[in-house]
């Protein structure tokens, strides 16, 4: 695909403006696991040939890309709180933010092939940390958004119970959930957003990656 057709093509999966979405595709374009707030400053503006109106960009941009958890501040409120509800969104020059891997490998398969796939990234990042169960894991994950609670969530006996499906090696269960939050396509979720009666137990409940999932939640949500 061309610059413009996958520009067209993130305005209109992530439903944004053509110049938020010029301004994710180059930054993902850069193929980096982290960027600062000064490096998107420098690209928003040469978007817009104007300083004002490219911080105005680079921040809504930001603030998008991080409600999608296609970027993430690495400065957190609690040091011992990994999830990414945690993370402290500022707009200081000096400000890093990480791009999941899931993320990359998915705008890798969007460039190559012209598609947003999650089954590219989930096929990419577990044949590169070399998962000997790898073969199962997408099928696993697909069974798993099909289980969403409240859409973008998912519990931690869903998971167990869809590995178990799908014959994965129960002993393994607890490594591929590090995995899956290593990768970027879940996060854990300490204060839940969820009502108690969406909430059938007290037991830890996931947050699925929103950009990554985003056709397949979409196919779900009707």
């Amino acid at each position: 695909m061309y610059a413009g057709e996958i520009i067209q093509f993130l305005a209109s999966l992530f439903e944004e403006s053509r110049d938020v979405s010029n301004l994710m595709y180059r930054i993902l374009s850069l193929e980096e696991d982290r960027i600062s707030f000064k490096d998107i400053l420098f690209l928003a503006e040469d978007i817009t040939g104007d300083r004002s109106l490219g911080k105005e960009l680079a921040e809504e941009t930001i603030l998008s890309m991080y409600w999608w958890r296609m970027l993430l501040p690495i400065r957190m409120k609690h040091v011992k709180n990994l999830s990414w509800e945690n993370r402290l969104l500022l707009s200081d020059l000096d400000e890093i933010f990480e791009i999941p891997i899931c993320i990359r490998y998915a705008f890798e398969g969007l460039c190559k092939n012209g598609t947003w796939d999650h089954e590219y990234s989930i096929y990419r990042y577990f044949s590169e940390i070399k998962e000997p169960c790898k073969d199962l894991i997408l099928h696993v994950v697909n069974g798993l958004v099909e289980k969403t609670v409240s859409k973008y969530y998912v519990t931690a006996s869903s998971i167990r119970e869809e590995c178990k499906r799908q014959n994965f090696p129960s002993s393994r269960v607890g490594i591929l959930i590090a995995e899956l939050k290593g990768g970027g396509f879940i996060s854990p979720l300490v204060f839940s957003p969820l009502p108690k009666i969406l909430r059938l137990k007290e037991e830890p409940l996931y947050e699925l990656n929103k950009a990554l999932f985003v056709l397949k939640l979409q196919a779900f949500s009707f």
